[in-house]
């Protein structure tokens, strides 16, 4: 009977131990809800008694909600602009919240931890706040949690300007440069195409510092039946009058109404003298 008893008074002290302990966790590393239940995309407690945290209102929106120690709070919604890179040691989520001039731009990078001998994944959580694209802070989370992205409409966002922020090893770095150069080299075949379809070719007929004889060879030719249009440009500081022939969508086409217009002008100095311009 003696053991039972010292048994049962020894078990009621260690669970007394237990109770105790967890009234004496840190306030600052749970997290405070803000959020409705099952709502809660991220939240996180900063130094200092401050807090945050991300509540989806639907698919299409986000809630954003701070609560400062001073008693002052902030509140606004946004589109969810979201960012997820993978790396071989690691992976970064960005979740940015926009309020016109102010950038609220949650960080959350799961790292491999070199001072562990198993070398285990850490999680970091981090809140950077921008205006219009400068960084005014860096708060750090006490909770490190991950990003919920479950339930939303996610919109992909371009994040280049805010990677100053990131944790990147320098392999990591090598591969986001690679990987920036070829988004860099893809955006220019893309202008290049764009800018291959709107060109537009044309016969020039005449360049002339004159407003006045430039005047004269369109009313001329316009006659003739041709489509003539005059365009200027500045040559040191002075205008010059360009008298045009077109437009056509191909160097081709321009090419066969010159050809045509030499075998029908064999004397005209003008035409004798053209060149094919293309703008």
């Amino acid at each position: 009977m003696q053991k039972t008893s010292s048994m049962m008074k020894s078990t009621l002290a260690f669970k007394l131990i237990i109770l105790s302990s967890l009234f004496f966790i840190p306030l600052d590393l749970v997290a405070k809800p803000h959020c409705k239940k099952g709502k809660e995309i991220v939240s996180c407690n900063i130094k200092g008694g401050d807090n945050f945290s991300v509540c989806r209102v639907n698919k299409n929106i986000v809630q954003y909600k701070f609560t400062g120690k001073r008693k002052r709070s902030i509140t606004l919604t946004s589109a969810p602009y979201y960012t997820h890179e993978k790396y071989p040691s690691s992976s970064y989520e960005t979740l940015r919240i926009n309020n016109r001039h102010y950038d609220y731009v949650i960080n959350s990078a799961l790292l491999t931890n070199k001072h562990d001998k198993r070398h285990r994944k850490m999680r970091i959580t981090w809140l950077d706040v921008y205006k219009n694209k400068q960084k005014l802070a860096k708060l750090d989370c006490t909770n490190n949690s991950a990003i919920k992205t479950k339930g939303l409409k996610l919109v992909k966002d371009n994040l280049a300007r805010y990677e100053d922020t990131r944790l990147y090893t320098k392999e990591e770095k090598k591969i986001l440069a690679k990987k920036r150069a070829k988004q860099r080299a893809k955006q220019q075949r893309q202008q290049q195409k764009i800018a291959a379809a709107n060109k537009v070719y044309a016969v020039n007929l005449l360049s002339t510092s004159s407003k006045r004889k430039a005047k004269r060879t369109k009313k001329l030719f316009k006659k003739e039946g041709y489509k003539v249009f005059i365009t200027s440009t500045t040559k040191a500081g002075k205008p010059l009058y360009h008298v045009r022939i077109g437009t056509y969508k191909d160097k081709a086409a321009a090419q066969r109404t010159q050809k045509g217009m030499k075998q029908r002008y064999k004397r005209n100095a003008y035409v004798n003298k053209s060149r094919i311009v293309d703008s």
